[in-house]
């Protein structure tokens, strides 16, 4: 915790403006030191930034697609070398770690396992959603709406202290929850998956008085035991440890303490400067939205300071937008060309329609004609 408080102090230490940008990197840069005693450098954080944003693209198209978009798409081969680039700096860095907290590795395919879990949990788990929460949590404090109300109605008198940390942060995580489903397989069979809605559990009113409130309650509530875990838990699906305690089938996040202590720390060292900070420019206040919950873009200044310009980040959206549209129909219909005739068989024709907008949707521009027509002429096939 000392650690993370002197982090979260230096954070705001002649910073005079600061965006969800940089509330990312502070984060990054932090648990890679928590995790691996890694102090990252600049440009090492911008690398490593760089395949988290372009990696999560990639994580939400189907497995078989990738592999079939490779040849026509160099940027996804990219994204494999900054992966194993990744991976070769955290495995050095695991040598390099004397603190004790992980055990030396005898066998290279068991660091390297660790170095992926590593990854994971920096691109997917706490590297997204603590410093979401942490933007949703500054913006609240400076007055955002959702659904065009503030969301805490007597903000500009609200005061954020010691004491009322951990609370402020618990209601940020229950009221816009950064992760909103919590999925499993059937234990016997695994033909059958359950998606359990985190969002709407967490503003249960036979759980919570006026749930669609943010409102301070007592930590007593938040940490009130439900089952194995506890109420507030369920944002992390505590429960999923099972009743046995923290087995090797234990589910749920590992990072809960861990984040809340992140995010608590921030929040404290901003404490002694809140009254200094605004928001700049922008018509309105901050709006945040749901599903998973976000805060819009926005950017906090400290008593009236210039807000700084924030740099582009690179995406495979930005490479394909320089493409002619004439070259990403060659592609879409090269990549036709490759799927094998018993996966086109039952190729559901929806899936059909999403690779003729797979490459548009990417570079911004409209689908060609003679993309639609070939897919067509692919949906006469069922």
């Amino acid at each position: 915790t000392g650690m993370i408080r002197e982090k979260a102090q230096e954070f705001f230490q002649g910073r005079n403006s600061f965006t969800q940008a940089d509330l990312t990197v502070w984060n990054n840069k932090l648990q890679h030191k928590i995790l691996m005693d890694m102090d990252l450098t600049d440009a090492q954080e911008v690398a490593f930034a760089e395949y988290k944003s372009q990696s999560f693209i990639i994580s939400l198209i189907p497995k078989t697609l990738v592999s079939l978009l490779e040849p026509f798409v160099p940027q996804i081969q990219a994204i494999k070398g900054m992966r194993e680039n990744l991976l070769d700096m955290y495995q050095e860095a695991l040598d390099r770690d004397t603190r004790g907290l992980i055990q030396r590795f005898t066998d290279s395919r068991d660091k390297k396992f660790v170095a992926d879990l590593f990854l994971t949990a920096l691109t997917s788990a706490g590297g997204l959603s603590v410093p979401t929460l942490m933007g949703i949590g500054f913006a609240i404090l400076t007055g955002a709406e959702a659904y065009g109300s503030a969301v805490l109605p007597n903000w500009q008198d609200f005061e954020l202290s010691n004491s009322n940390v951990e609370q402020f942060v618990l209601e940020c995580v229950r009221r816009f929850p950064a992760v909103v489903g919590f999925p499993w397989w059937d234990g016997e069979t695994a033909e059958s998956r359950t998606v359990m809605n985190i969002a709407m559990a967490l503003r249960d009113p036979r759980a919570w008085d006026s749930p669609k409130q943010f409102t301070l309650r007592p930590l007593s509530e938040y940490h009130e035991t439900v089952e194995t875990g506890t109420k507030i838990g369920l944002a992390w699906a505590e429960q999923a440890k099972g009743a046995h305690g923290l087995t090797r089938d234990s589910r749920g996040c590992p990072g809960q303490h861990l984040s809340v202590v992140i995010m608590s720390e921030m929040m404290r060292a901003y404490v002694s400067s809140q009254h200094e900070w605004t928001v700049a420019g922008g018509d309105g206040a901050v709006q945040i939205t749901e599903g998973p919950c976000m805060a819009v873009d926005y950017t906090l200044v400290r008593n009236g300071a210039t807000a700084e310009p924030a740099p582009e980040s690179p995406s495979i959206a930005s490479v394909m937008a320089t493409q002619d549209p004439a070259v990403l129909q060659t592609v879409l219909e090269g990549l036709i060309s490759q799927m094998p005739q018993e996966w086109l068989a039952v190729l559901p024709v929806d899936i059909h329609e999403i690779l003729a907008a797979v490459f548009a949707f990417a570079s911004g521009q409209p689908v060609p004609p003679e993309a639609l027509q070939a897919l067509e002429a692919l949906q006469a096939l069922h």
